[in-house]
């Protein structure tokens, strides 16, 4: 599908957007009406791929400056995992 679809259409979007110097919800209102929410639904997925990469990102900072510490968080299992006699 990558070989098929993925790399074809991507392409042909970023050739088309690059030809009319409009952004993907421009492109497709003006070039087809009927195609306008696939312009929306493109920015949509832009933004919730963006959130959960800078999520990881962020995990990934704060657990390597945590690591850093003498005592580290994860250390020791508190009482919610297991019965501390």
């Amino acid at each position: 599908m990558l070989v098929i679809a993925g790399l074809p259409l991507m392409f042909m979007e970023l050739s088309f957007g690059q030809y009319a110097n409009l952004g993907p919800v421009a492109i497709y209102k003006k070039f087809c009406p009927l195609f306008r929410g696939l312009g929306y639904g493109m920015v949509i997925v832009s933004a919730i791929v963006m959130l959960y990469y800078n999520l990881i990102i962020a995990w990934t900072i704060f657990y390597m400056f945590a690591s850093f510490s003498s005592v580290l968080p994860w250390e020791k299992c508190e009482e919610w995992s297991t019965i501390s006699e």
